[in-house]
């Protein structure tokens, strides 16, 4: 039974340092409780009774999670500044003598991930996810048997991707020991690597599984976009499964709409009451209205609007708002040509941001689905004209 864990913690966060405060990235803060003591949490109910963690950059951050959890002994590398994670890692040389978890402290990741790690047959065990599109991802190359093959950040780097590394692997004391002796060869080089370089140098004497589960929810937090998905997306899923009380009955539903939905999208709905005119809640649907834009293009050219209606709503907002004295030709080809699909809730526009800016001098023949006010009344205040339907939100 795995009781060890050691957190690798020791970078700069350059990237997402302002969102810190000037802390380590391990304590941006989810309501009130920072990500790296979320992990901790995890792990002590995993059954995990002692967890290092690798410090340098603003190490007594850590330090002080230590006086709150005598489970936790913080080893620091003092070169941080100048070497990767490997370094960091081979720092533990003298303080593991046992099979352990492995993680990097900024990811948000349910206990399952956790879970799944444990309680596998294997002692060496590389975590993988399908692949997220979160940008900066390290993707993972196996064999038919899917042992570690490569990994890298760049795609073509690979024969294949089989999956994306979440942050959370399982080494045995033995691979661990070589991993050591790999760094100790050659110092010089291999204390600029990152851990994930020493993996695949010993993998290439060791097999290491990569256990691949596509229904893990988790992400990496490296910059605000990662942030913003952390704060919006990932931790209120994590919060829906991990919270759900029970399973709700699931329909077979034959209609086209609306769809059958999970318990995960059901729970997300559950969200402390708020105002829709909140700033947080701002930040909500601007972050939809940017992710929905992607599927079309790239949001410099384009944008989406949203409405507080069905599909049909968006339809209607689209004649009315965009059409002047021209005719029209509509393509009839049953009820759902006439008014589309039914969209439960919310309802969006996706239109090159030029055309919409045309509109304007088209006389509305709108109030509520009126196309342009509310695309320049949400470009300016990051609010819906008239009140939106908050939780439907949280579920997108």
């Amino acid at each position: 039974m795995i009781k060890t864990a050691v957190i690798l913690a020791a970078g700069m966060s350059s990237r997402i340092c302002q969102q810190a405060g000037g802390k380590p990235k391990g304590f941006l803060m989810i309501e009130d409780t920072s990500i790296i003591e979320l992990s901790i949490l995890k792990l002590l109910e995993k059954g995990i009774t002692k967890i290092y963690i690798g410090t340098g950059y603003e190490g007594r951050e850590y330090e002080s999670l230590a006086f709150k959890y005598p489970q936790i002994q913080c080893v620091s590398n003092p070169n941080f500044a100048s070497t990767g994670s490997l370094f960091t890692l081979f720092r533990f040389k003298d303080f593991i003598d046992d099979d352990f978890l492995l993680l990097e402290s900024d990811l948000i990741y349910e206990k399952a991930a956790l879970k799944s790690l444990i309680e596998l047959d294997r002692r060496d065990v590389i975590l993988a996810s399908r692949l997220t599109n979160s940008h900066d991802e390290v993707f993972i190359e196996t064999n038919e048997s899917h042992f570690l093959v490569n990994m890298s950040k760049e795609k073509e780097k690979l024969n294949e991707i089989y999956g994306e590394l979440v942050g959370i692997s399982k080494l045995s004391c033995q691979t661990f020991q070589q991993l050591c002796a790999y760094t100790e060869m050659d110092l010089r080089t291999s204390e600029k690597m990152d851990y994930e370089d020493g993996l695949i140098e010993v993998a290439k004497k060791v097999e290491i599984y990569v256990h691949k589960l596509d229904g893990i929810v988790w992400c990496e937090v490296d910059d605000e976009q990662h942030w913003t998905r952390a704060v919006h997306i990932v931790y209120p899923l994590i919060q829906a499964r991990e919270k759900a009380i029970s399973p709700i009955k699931r329909n077979i539903l034959l209609n086209p709409g609306p769809a059958t939905t999970t318990d995960t999208i059901k729970y997300a709905q559950v969200v402390p009451d708020l105002c829709p005119r909140e700033k947080v809640f701002g930040e909500v649907m601007e972050f939809i209205s940017t992710e929905l834009t992607k599927f079309a293009g790239s949001s410099e050219e384009y944008t989406t609007v949203l409405f507080g209606g069905s599909g049909t709503a968006a339809v209607e907002s689209i004649l009315s708002s965009c059409i002047d004295e021209e005719p029209v030709v509509i393509i009839n080809n049953g009820s759902y040509g006439k008014r589309m699909c039914q969209i439960a809730g919310v309802s969006f526009v996706i239109a090159a941001t030029k055309y919409i800016e045309e509109t304007k001098k088209i006389k509305p023949r709108n109030l509520y689905l009126h196309l342009y006010e509310q695309y320049i009344h949400f470009k300016k205040s990051k609010q819906m004209r008239f009140t939106p339907p908050l939780y439907k939100h949280y579920m997108l």
